[in-house]
Parts: C-alpha cells; sequence; structure tokens
C-alpha cells in the first residue's frame, strides 16, 4: 500500500477491476503555481497532501473539486500580492451586496494594507493597515493599527470615542467575520472547493507576499521520483479520475513539456484544467506509471470574464457554480455516445455504433457510466496478439466483451475478454501463420510435429517441417516431412486442412497410408485447444486457435441460407479460404445484407 513515513493509504474495499479499494491518494508538488481557478491559490514550493474522497468508495475526480478534499500535511506556500487581491477582492467580498468593494491588498515587511471601499450611506474609501497572526492552526487574525476613512487617520478619533471598526462596519460571513477591531479568517474556507484542511504553524509578510508553513503534526515526508524535473506534481495510490479516465493505485507524474523555458512558473488551474491536459500528451512507464505533460495555464487560458457571487452566499459562489456548469456540459458531451437510453435513436453524429445503457441509470456513479460494450474500428493495420502471431487487417469492427457482466475490459488481461467480430477481413501472412503453430500449438513435449512452415503451392497449402510417429519414433531426431491439400472453410467457425501428397524422407506415403487405412490422426496425433488432427484432416477452430482473447464470429445467414461474407474474396462458405499465393485469407462473417438472424459462439 502506499505510504509516506506515518501517513498511509488505507484498503477498507476489496480491489476489482474498477476500485483499487485505496482511501485517498497521496500528493506532492513542488514548485508549481497551484491556482483553484483565475489568480486564487498558492505558489507552492513544497507540499504534502493526500486527497480524500468526499463520498467513502468514489474516486477523486479532478473535473469534479466537491468530489474530494485535499488535507495537506506539510508543506510551505506563497500567496503574492495578486492571489491576496483574487482572494479579498475576487472571493472573500465578491458578492453581491458586499459590504466592501474594490477591495485591494499589498504585503510588506511585517505588515499587510488592505484599501477599497466601504458602505456607509454610500461608498467611502477606508485604508486598514496591521499584522496578521495565528489565532490557532485553522484561524488567521488581521489586526489593524492604521484607520483611515477618506484620508483621514480615523484612529485617536475612534479611540477617544471607543469605536472599533466593527462599528462601522459589519461583516460576518462564513470566510471573515469582523470581531471588534479584529479581522478574523476562516482558513478552512478560504478557497473554493476542493475543500483545503490546512494547519498553519508559522507565517510571514514580506514585498513578496505571504509565506505560510503548514503543518498537521503528522510528520510527513516529501517524495518525488529521481527524474522528475523541477516543477512537478505527483499522484500516489488510490483511484483519480481525468475526464472519462480513472488510474487505479495512481502512479502519475504531471509536468510541463521539456520544451517549456525552465524558468518559466507552471501553473495548474483546478477549475481549467482540462485545457491544459488536452493540449498536453502522457506516456506510460514499464511499470504502469502515466506521465501526463501539459502546458503551464498561462499559455492555454482563455479570456475568462470573473462573476459575482449571490447575496446570500456572503461569497463568491459564482466560481464553483460556473465551473459545475462546465462540468455538466463536458459530461452531457462525454456520456452522449455511452449513455444512450435503451429505445432512443442514435444521434446523428454517431454513424457506425451506439451503446446503450442497460438496467437502472441511476445505480451508475464515477467508477461505472455504461454497460455497453467497447467498439474497435481496424483498417489498414497490423494487429498482432503475441510476438509475430497475427493480422494484417483490411478493415475490421470489433467489440471487446468482459467474460464477467459489468466488468471492464482489462487489456493485461486477454483471458478476461473475448473479441466478438462483427464485420471485416483480415490476411494472415504465412510466416505468421508458421509461428501460430510453432510458438503456440506446438509448444508442449513429447510432441509428433515440429518447426513447420506453411506456405502457398499454386492454389494448394504446403506445410514442411518435422514428424515423428506416434510423438517418439525415431527418438531424438526429426524425420523431413512435406505435406501438400486443400484448405476448405468447413462451416462459420472451423477451417480443415486435407493433405492429398504426404512424403517422409523425400518419399510419398499418402497412397501407401491410403491403401492400408491408416490415418494421419494415429500417426502423428496432434489435439489441442483449437487444433486437433481428426482422421486425415487437421481442423482448426478460428475461435480458440490463437492465444487468447478469444475470437467470436457473429455471423448472419441470408435468406437463401448462404453465409454472408464480408471479404469480397470469399463469397461463399463453399470457397477455400487460402485463394492467395502469398496469404492466407480468414473471412469473417458480418454483412448487413438480408439478414433474419444471427448464431453467435462462444469459446
Amino acid at each position: 500500500m502506499p505510504a509516506l513515513a506515518s501517513i498511509k493509504i488505507d484498503q477498507p474495499r476489496p480491489l476489482t477491476l474498477r476500485d483499487s479499494g485505496q482511501s485517498g491518494t497521496l500528493a506532492f508538488l513542488r514548485d508549481v503555481d497551484f491556482r483553484i481557478v483565475g489568480d486564487l491559490g498558492f505558489l507552492v514550493h513544497e507540499l504534502s497532501a493526500t486527497l480524500v474522497p468526499t463520498h467513502p468508495g468514489s474516486p477523486a475526480v479532478f473535473d469534479d473539486p466537491t468530489s474530494f478534499d485535499i488535507a495537506v500535511h506539510h508543506g510551505t506556500v506563497t500567496l503574492d500580492n495578486t492571489k491576496l487581491n483574487a482572494l479579498f477582492g475576487g472571493y472573500i467580498f465578491g458578492y453581491r451586496n458586499a459590504p466592501l468593494r474594490n477591495v485591494r491588498v499589498t504585503a510588506g515587511d511585517g505588515v499587510l494594507d488592505i484599501r477599497g471601499e466601504m458602505q456607509r450611506d454610500g461608498w467611502v474609501p477606508f485604508s486598514l493597515r496591521g499584522r496578521l497572526e495565528i489565532r490557532d492552526g485553522s484561524t488567521l487574525v488581521f489586526r489593524p493599527t492604521d484607520v483611515h476613512v477618506s484620508g483621514i487617520d480615523a484612529g485617536p478619533v475612534m479611540r477617544a470615542a471607543k469605536v472599533q471598526v466593527s462599528d462601522l462596519l459589519k461583516i460576518d460571513t462564513p470566510i471573515v467575520r469582523l470581531n471588534g477591531n479584529d479581522l478574523v479568517l476562516n482558513v478552512d474556507k478560504l478557497l473554493p472547493p476542493p475543500h483545503l484542511k490546512i494547519n498553519i504553524v508559522a507565517l510571514k509578510l514580506t514585498s513578496a507576499g505571504l509565506d505560510l508553513v503548514l503543518d498537521d503534526g503528522t510528520k510527513a515526508g516529501f517524495a518525488m521520483p529521481e527524474n522528475a524535473p523541477k516543477h512537478a506534481m505527483y499522484l500516489r495510490g488510490g483511484d483519480v479520475k481525468f475526464m472519462r479516465t480513472m488510474p487505479m493505485n495512481a502512479d502519475i507524474v504531471i509536468y510541463p513539456p521539456r520544451e517549456s523555458p525552465p524558468n518559466a512558473p507552471f501553473v495548474f488551474d483546478m477549475y481549467h484544467y482540462r485545457d491544459q491536459l488536452v493540449a498536453g500528451y502522457f506516456n506510460f512507464e514499464p511499470s504502469g506509471a502515466l506521465s501526463i505533460l501539459m502546458p503551464s495555464y498561462q499559455q492555454v487560458a482563455r479570456p475568462v470574464t470573473p462573476g459575482v457571487g449571490s447575496a446570500s452566499a456572503h461569497m463568491n459562489d459564482s466560481l464553483i457554480d460556473a465551473q459545475q456548469s462546465s462540468l455538466n456540459d463536458a459530461r452531457r458531451q462525454w456520456e452522449a455516445f455511452a449513455i444512450m437510453p435503451n429505445g432512443s435513436a442514435p444521434q446523428p453524429s454517431f454513424r457506425k455504433v451506439t451503446a446503450k445503457r442497460g438496467g437502472d441509470v441511476s445505480t451508475f456513479g464515477p467508477r461505472h457510466i455504461s454497460n455497453g460494450t467497447t467498439t474497435i474500428h481496424l483498417h489498414n493495420a497490423d494487429f498482432y496478439i503475441a510476438g509475430n502471431i497475427g493480422f494484417r487487417v483490411d478493415d475490421l469492427v470489433v467489440q471487446l466483451v468482459s467474460k464477467r457482466a459489468g466488468d471492464p475490459v482489462d487489456l493485461d488481461d486477454p483471458n478476461q475478454y473475448d473479441i466478438r467480430i462483427l464485420s471485416g477481413s483480415v490476411l494472415a501472412p504465412w510466416d505468421a501463420m508458421s509461428d501460430l503453430f510453432n510458438r503456440h500449438l506446438l509448444d508442449y513435449s513429447p510432441r509428433s510435429l515440429n518447426d513447420l512452415k506453411l506456405s502457398a503451392d499454386g492454389n494448394a497449402l504446403r506445410v514442411q517441417g518435422g514428424i515423428k510417429l506416434w510423438n517418439q519414433v525415431p527418438p531424438g531426431v526429426w524425420l523431413p516431412a512435406d505435406m501438400k491439400g486443400s484448405l476448405t472453410l468447413l462451416d462459420d467457425r472451423h477451417l480443415a486442412f486435407t493433405p492429398t501428397q504426404v512424403s517422409v524422407l523425400g518419399i510419398p506415403q499418402a497412397k501407401l497410408l491410403h491403401a492400408l487405412g491408416i490415418e494421419l490422426s494415429s500417426l502423428a496425433p496432434l489435439k489441442r485447444r483449437g487444433a486437433e488432427l481428426r482422421g486425415n484432416s487437421l481442423v482448426l477452430d478460428q475461435y480458440t486457435v490463437f492465444p487468447p482473447p478469444c475470437w467470436l464470429v457473429t455471423c448472419r445467414k441470408r435468406r437463401s441460407s448462404r453465409t454472408a461474407c464480408a471479404s469480397r474474396s470469399v463469397p461463399r462458405r463453399t470457397r477455400p479460404c487460402c485463394g492467395r499465393p502469398r496469404t492466407s485469407r480468414i473471412a469473417t462473417c458480418g454483412s448487413k445484407a438480408a439478414t433474419r438472424r444471427c448464431s453467435t459462439y462462444s469459446c
């Protein structure tokens, strides 16, 4: 389980194909301008935290900042003047009928200046200058030492009249309140979602901004891959979701592309990260770790007009409202293909296949949004199953179907899913077919056949290699054998190679074997998954002859009962499938013409 010093990720749930079972994700940031939205956020020098889903069992969804909390363990961050202004002017007092407006904040050596206009039977300019202190780890207190109203020093008059700032101005919001002369800030609610759990142990005001030291007492350390660049974010453990992709037991490094200027800041904007993500790219490591390279938000930022929060919220709630509205629009686009209700007509933009949800739609969530199958369209591509075993694809449409209903397809486990062929045709080169036998079907001993070479001889199939009678004779050596014959399609699933010429040591044997009534299967027994010598014919099962996954053919029949094959070179089921001299053609059935019923065979 992922762990760092005393910080550990628990596993309260069992591991499944949709759930790592882990309770959170460790997050490490180094030299990142981490912004929630706009200029709201921190300049992170170094930070260790845990992303904790707000609903146990759910992933941390980056597209939905309300789906997780950020529990900060240790770190040093800075709020420069730009971020302080965005915090006070754009968020804390950025709502309708706020008591302050045009708020500007400037940090100096040990002091903080707050200027703006306050509502006193009209808008009156004011300025406050004072110290910022820590009351407890989750509360900051601004204590003004100088108060100016309309450019006049109001301090002496207020002290003489025993008037406090709270007598002039009423501020009581979820984030900030005036208590006498103290402006008290609730750190836990200082920024829009995701909720930050922060414990401040030290602060310093300089001309560069407000420096904060964060520590929750867990004595957590810091981790970052050795090859990570200077500006980087590292996510380890748990499940995180980006758009429609959800890495499980995450091992993800996020950083700017190498071509970025070395001293340029790396800005990550949580509410607009999708703009960065789609402008970047990612790489997988052999270990399964994921590197996401995305440009700084400054390079892809679009003009955004800041909104104004509602009066009842007493903060600028328009920021999260705009983010949630954008998320809903994005989800409608993502799910338009995957969540087509049963009985609904396909959308015009989806020409080939429309996946449909089954059952109760309300049961779907962040981990499971569709019961639809995955459809792949291959065109003019080489498709390898293992090693050199595979096909040259002319055109092929297939579905990946999990063997266990409700599970996603696990491409790392070919035994976990089947490939259902809908239509198309492929070419199986002779060297690939030879490897199919030598590396897959004949990978056992004792055996009767060895080192086979398949090739075309006119319209016939020629098989050369070594043979041992009854898997044993002669011991220690292989007798050179040569067989020629036809390759025919027995039915929608099976092919048969029936040799008419057989020679061993260059001596023809076919007539002798026929005269004696001896079948090849008795001399050279072969019975493997997907291939079997039956009498004098080698029968191949197209579904199981290849290494996993299993290939299923859905065949549609014409009213004349002839098989409607998608390959034009094999229009009838009785025609041999190896009509070309250089390659064998395996036809997959699936023509849409005049169909009445379908028969799907399983392994």
